[in-house]
């Protein structure tokens, strides 16, 4: 355009100097006046020129921002579905725990510390939590559940006639880990024997019934162990014995405090038809002292009240 403009200026000027004389000072004039215009449209020019320069780079990066934007919205719409997924699962595990609470009208309520609360039907074990959330702990043959004297752990019994490692013979649940373990299993028992009962003595072991599952029938265990929660081990305590024609089998044990033990027992002469009840009551003190020197007490029909 400025080349244009140079070549009209200079033909302006040719045309001039063949023209009248009177007419050079108003030639003059207006040449004047379009270079002052050309100078004015040549900074217009590279005004808009610098702005569209800058126009182009802002564009450019709105473009890579929104790229960036789309690539993150992707991720964040595959992390939402993910999310969703989950949630649906999860609501849907809570609605089978529902209805299978509002199934049961005779749950047994244990309370354990921190509000915290053991639902069981005589099968299925779970755990009210305090904020009203519910866990399964264990969904099937859950003979016996305990809390603590402290209400900080619970303990259970999985006795499953055939034995099974899978399960687990004996359970503990922590508040404080908020997690099941499985303490003792099926092939850690004395050959074909299962834990059909288990309770506290105190905060540290754990009382528990062995029971045959093989070879005979009976009605109740034949033997009385303790697990120590603090080293993993167990122990014998007490064993039922044969004599004068009859055969004590132990069902199931209450502990009154820091006091005595009763076991409650059945006994039978071979018949299983009609079993007689009876209790032995052993002193806490005892027992620990059967714990302590590795010791097993005698049950028979003789010491039975």
């Amino acid at each position: 355009m400025k080349k244009f403009i140079s070549i009209a200026l200079a033909a302006l000027t040719a045309v001039g100097l063949f023209g009248c004389s009177q007419d050079n000072a108003e030639d003059v004039s207006r040449i004047s006046e379009l270079e002052a215009q050309v100078g004015s449209l040549e900074a217009s020019i590279a005004a808009l020129e610098s702005e569209k320069n800058g126009l182009d780079s802002q564009h450019s990066d709105a473009k890579a921002e929104n790229e960036t934007f789309a690539g993150e919205n992707e991720q964040l719409s595959e992390v939402l579905s993910t999310a969703e997924e989950e949630n649906e699962t999860l609501e849907g595990r809570i609605s089978e725990l529902e209805a299978l609470l509002a199934e049961a009208d005779d749950y047994e309520r244990i309370a354990l510390s921190g509000g915290n609360t053991l639902l069981w039907n005589g099968d299925s074990l779970f755990m009210q939590h305090s904020d009203g959330r519910v866990e399964e702990l264990q969904n099937k043959y859950v003979n016996s559940v305990a809390a603590s004297p402290d209400g900080s752990k619970a303990v259970w019994t999985n006795f499953v006639a055939e034995g099974s490692d899978a399960a687990g013979s004996l359970w503990l649940y922590n508040l404080s880990l908020a997690q099941p373990k499985a303490l003792l299993t099926y092939s850690e028992l004395p050959a074909n024997r299962d834990i059909s009962y288990a309770g506290w003595l105190d905060d540290r072991y754990i009382l528990f019934i062995l029971m045959p599952v093989f070879g005979t029938i009976a009605v109740g265990g034949d033997a009385l162990y303790v697990y120590d929660t603090e080293t993993g081990a167990y122990a014998q305590v007490a064993e039922c014995a044969y004599t004068s024609g009859l055969h004590p089998e132990l069902t199931s044990f209450t502990v009154f405090g820091d006091s005595f033990v009763v076991l409650n027992l059945v006994m039978t002469d071979g018949n299983t038809d009609n079993p007689q009840k009876s209790h032995l009551i052993l002193p806490i003190e005892e027992i620990h002292s059967l714990i302590q020197h590795e010791d097993s007490k005698l049950i028979s029909a003789e010491s039975s009240i």
